[in-house]
């Protein structure tokens, strides 16, 4: 694994305020000391902050686009053709739309994994201690 595919990992293990950074550096393979230095260096804190609503501001902000841009179209009597222009722009929000609710970033990936770990807890501590050496292979191998 590469230096920054490491970098990316310990931020998404940091960003779930579950581990500490000695165990994040354990789990990526780095020193505590690295992993204080990339959370100064790539201001962590500020981006944990505005992390979590992005992409559903976005996604908001799509629809509203899309909606706007339907509504010009239909005009008032709600009769209205799209030109070129029109329906060009209706194509490229409605696949930007399709792409962000289908795709699995890696922050939603490990989201995923995390739930799957804390249910597994919930039933068989041991079990769950089990998985996690396999979680952080996955999680490794879709950084690649």
């Amino acid at each position: 694994m590469t230096n920054n595919e490491k970098k990316d990992y310990a931020w998404l293990l940091y960003q779930e305020n579950t581990l500490t950074q000695k165990a994040i550096a354990e789990r990526v393979g780095v020193t505590e000391k690295t992993i204080t230095k990339w959370k100064e260096e790539n201001k962590w804190e500020s981006k944990k902050q505005g992390l979590y609503n992005s992409r559903e501001s976005l996604l908001r902000d799509l629809y509203r686009l899309l909606e706007n841009t339907r509504n010009n179209v239909l005009g008032e009597d709600g009769k209205g053709v799209a030109n070129s222009k029109d329906g060009d722009a209706i194509l490229k929000l409605s696949a930007s739309i399709s792409n962000l609710e289908k795709e699995a970033n890696i922050g939603q990936i490990y989201e995923v994994c995390k739930g799957l770990v804390q249910h597994i807890q919930d039933i068989d501590l041991e079990k769950a201690k089990e998985l996690i050496p396999y979680i952080d292979s996955f999680m490794q191998l879709k950084l690649r």
